[in-house]
């Protein structure tokens, strides 16, 4: 605890220093007094870490009192910009992420699929006691002795189907973001997320109950589907921008010959 104590101030100095460059070019587009905003929270955390490596002469608990005020102060001016910055977008017509419909669908599978990761492990942990089989010796001295620092075939088909989905959900989180960014049809990209959740859970649920051969490998054959549709639709837009032809590592070259025409 000393050392993050320690510690602490210099993470409060380096980040505040840095904080301006990231919120200045955010607030660039918006107004001035986004711009005051993001000054006057640095100017803050300089402050809070200045006060926190002096001490002020306080006690530890006297301390931790002037932290605790300087985070709940910080937190409300981090809440404050956040939220102008988003009603200044607004204003300007500029879109907002939560306001793209495919986005919002990509979200809500793309939380579901999280959420059976966190269940999958929470399972392999409860089948872990259940069969006292532990992978580090200090947890299978505290649950019995060294005998059970052992593997267990129903523990390793946990990790298994825990270690698959984090080979596909993961992916999956790239490319459904960036598909939303594309404006699909609402339909077509809620179809693409449901067939590659329904087809992750129900791979799960073959991997952890061992239903009969073929069921897991159809559900995987399924959920992969609509990944290679995002992908493929994803690589077209990205060759095809706008309709134009040009392909997007050919686009600096045609700058570049352009310029170098206007100098001649």
């Amino acid at each position: 605890m000393s050392g993050f104590r320690s510690y602490s101030p210099l993470f409060l100095l380096v980040s505040a220093s840095v904080e301006p460059l990231l919120t200045m070019e955010t607030t660039s587009q918006c107004s001035w007094q986004l711009e005051l905003a993001a000054v006057w929270h640095s100017a803050w955390r300089i402050g809070a870490a200045l006060v926190s490596m002096s001490g002020w002469g306080l006690e530890s608990q006297g301390r931790m009192h002037v932290s605790s005020r300087v985070m709940g102060v910080e937190a409300a001016v981090l809440t404050f910009l956040h939220g102008a910055e988003e009603i200044c977008r607004a204003k300007a017509g500029a879109p907002t992420m939560m306001g793209n419909t495919v986005f919002l669908s990509f979200t809500f599978y793309s939380t579901i699929l999280i959420l059976k990761m966190y269940v999958v492990a929470i399972i392999t942990g409860q089948v872990r006691l259940r069969k006292k089989a532990f992978a580090n010796p200090e947890d299978a001295l505290r649950n019995g002795g060294l005998q059970y620092y052992r593997e267990d075939p129903d523990v390793e088909r946990c990790r298994r189907a825990h270690r698959n989905d984090m080979e596909n959900i993961f992916p999956f989180l790239f490319l459904g973001a960036v598909y939303s960014l594309l404006d699909p049809s609402p339909a077509v990209a809620r179809i693409h997320f449901f067939i590659f959740c329904a087809g992750r859970i129900m791979h799960t649920v073959a991997y952890l109950l061992k239903l009969r051969a073929p069921t897991r490998s159809v559900a995987y054959s399924v959920a992969q589907l609509p990944c290679f549709s995002m992908a493929l639709q994803i690589l077209l837009a990205a060759v095809l921008r706008d309709g134009a032809g040009a392909a997007p590592w050919r686009a600096g070259q045609e700058e570049g010959s352009e310029d170098n025409a206007k100098l001649c």
